[in-house]
């Protein structure tokens, strides 16, 4: 893997990656996400994001999970995505030992409506700690369900993004890896709360898939945001892939 951003250099050790990929505000809040499309806007492939994955990605994917203090999800896309049992392969967990973090980092998946099934083999399966979001109006029996299998994390119905990521924050979790769906992301932009975006463009084109890295509908309840202006901040290439980190930038 080949950087061209910020200063083009010879491939790339794990250990070159995994320290540009650190956060730049340790201890402090930090939202990254991680999406992948193809070179026609495609965010799926046969239903799965997976499907767009190339050995480039599948490289750098784990890596910037690796240095993150909660791996973030919403429900669905754990659910059809595979988030059971491990995340990260053992010399990436023992990476982080030796980095003085836990040897994984804790899953945080968001079900506003408690809906997550209490015996999904994401929570059944799930070797590192795992934090559901629900919102208090959820369904008590939800609540209680989850409760029983993992820790839940309320908040008010309608919280918005920053309040989440502050919920997390106060248990420790200020380095957060996002990873969709569409909707979680589109959310989180209209609020201005996304921090990096790392976008992998796969060398395909992918005309039978559906969907893109956002909502293809306005997201109920979250006014259109202004468009956002993020500025590259990092660039590799590996066979084709374009791997992409873009951070906050001015208001356009």
């Amino acid at each position: 893997m080949r950087r061209f951003l910020p200063v083009p250099g010879p491939d790339l050790t794990d250990t070159d990656l995994l320290d540009e990929a650190a956060s730049p505000t340790p201890g402090q809040s930090f939202v990254r996400f991680n999406m992948v499309s193809s070179l026609d806007g495609r965010g799926v492939l046969d239903g799965l994001s997976a499907g767009l994955g190339t050995a480039a990605d599948q490289r750098l994917f784990p890596i910037l999970r690796a240095v993150a203090d909660a791996i973030v999800v919403g429900s669905a896309t754990a659910l059809a995505e595979g988030y059971a049992g491990e995340l990260l392969p053992q010399s990436l967990r023992q990476a982080r030992v030796a980095r003085g973090l836990a040897a994984r980092p804790t899953t945080v998946i968001l079900s506003h409506s408690g809906s997550l099934p209490p015996d999904s083999a994401v929570l059944q399966d799930a070797p590192a700690p795992t934090l559901v979001v629900v919102a208090e109006d959820a369904s008590p029996e939800r609540i209680a369900a989850l409760r029983a299998v993992c820790e839940v994390v309320l908040v008010p119905a309608g919280t918005p993004p920053i309040a989440v990521t502050s919920a997390l924050a106060g248990r420790g979790l200020a380095h957060l890896h996002h990873e969709g769906g569409p909707g979680i992301l589109t959310r989180y932009v209209n609020a201005g709360a996304v921090d990096s975006l790392c976008l992998t463009l796969s060398p395909v084109l992918a005309p039978a898939g559906t969907g893109a890295i956002t909502a293809m509908t306005p997201v109920t309840g979250h006014a259109q945001a202004p468009v956002r202006a993020l500025e590259l901040h990092r660039l590799y290439e590996e066979d084709s892939t374009l791997l992409a980190e873009y951070r906050r930038g001015r208001a356009a």
